[in-house]
């Protein structure tokens, strides 16, 4: 079995976590919380990290998802150049050229050819530059995004 299964869900899916009007969902889980009697703070605090947990985590699965059918692609890649080479090699031992299809109109031996490309080598560091006045340094200023922290362990 691959791991494109998914697997069972051990835990409940909170509203948060597919992100879907947020604030009324929290006002309504505060209401809630309040008319059960339970303690509203840590009860939405807990909420809160489980559906944005719950968010990383299919970011994660995701994410090996996307591995898996990465290594697939690649294999299968490999899979057709390694048929393509043998059969130009029965091919070409057979004395082919070609082979006149009912599906396909042909498949016809294609010989390679030398490619030449340029390329730039720098044989000289950024100091160098720098020092010889052929390059200056730019700075770029980011404003990191603002969010919440959420702090899984609770300490006693």
């Amino acid at each position: 079995m691959t791991a494109l299964v998914k697997k069972k869900e051990t835990r409940l899916e909170t509203a948060v976590e597919n992100g879907d009007n947020i604030a009324e969902i929290l006002d309504a889980k505060v209401a809630y919380y309040r008319e059960a009697n339970m303690p509203v703070e840590q009860s939405i605090a807990d909420y809160i990290a489980l559906g944005i947990q719950g968010q990383k985590e299919k970011i994660e699965q995701y994410k090996a998802y996307k591995k898996e059918l990465d290594a697939a692609i690649k294999a299968m890649q490999e899979l057709e150049k390694e048929t393509e080479e043998e059969v130009y090699e029965w091919m070409r031992a057979n004395g082919l050229e070609k082979l006149k299809g009912i599906h396909v109109s042909s498949v016809t031996v294609k010989e390679g050819k030398p490619s030449i490309r340029k390329k730039i080598v720098r044989d000289i560091t950024d100091e160098e530059l720098l020092e010889m006045g052929y390059a200056h340094v730019e700075e770029t200023i980011t404003q990191l995004p603002s969010g919440i922290k959420i702090n899984n362990k609770r300490k006693a």
